[in-house]
């Protein structure tokens, strides 16, 4: 076996062992719908588990998500148009590059973006309402399955 191809295992191993041993099979995109949302956020989140049965992602990380969120859930539901405003339409954009800069600084978070295709998603709900509301539930429900599957801080 030859030096580089010794250095190349070694590296490889360092960096499964920072991202949590073995790579987990990536979830297959699918869109999300009220039949289908708990699933898969019950999915994502078993994916994420370590070799250990642990979470890189912590409770406040993803709740941090879930919080910038929460304002645009509130606005949403005492609207009375049938599709978004505006305004709330441009704040899901900078949502998106509020979860892109995290992800880039947080590997975890990055993984946990990737995994529920959360932009993918966001991507998805352009100005329909009900996507809205139904992409709120899901990102609840991710909340609720880390924590009961033992994601703490």
């Amino acid at each position: 076996m030859g030096n580089s191809t010794y250095n190349n295992q070694r590296r490889n191993s360092a960096t499964q062992q920072r991202n949590g041993a073995q790579a987990r099979p990536k979830i297959v995109y699918e869109s999300l719908n009220d039949a289908n949302y708990v699933d898969r956020a019950e999915k994502v989140i078993k994916n994420l588990q370590n070799d250990r049965g642990k979470f890189d992602l912590t409770t406040t990380q993803i709740r941090n998500i879930l919080a910038m969120l929460s304002q645009l859930y509130n606005e949403v539901i005492i609207s009375n148009h049938n599709d978004l405003p505006a305004n709330i339409v441009s704040q899901l954009q900078y949502l998106k590059v509020r979860l892109v800069y995290t992800a880039g600084r947080m590997d975890a978070v990055k993984q946990f973006i990737e995994q529920g295709y959360i932009l993918e998603h966001l991507k998805e709900i352009g100005k329909n309402k009900e996507k809205f509301l139904l992409f709120c539930h899901y990102m609840e429900a991710l909340v609720a399955y880390h924590r009961f599957y033992g994601g703490n801080d």
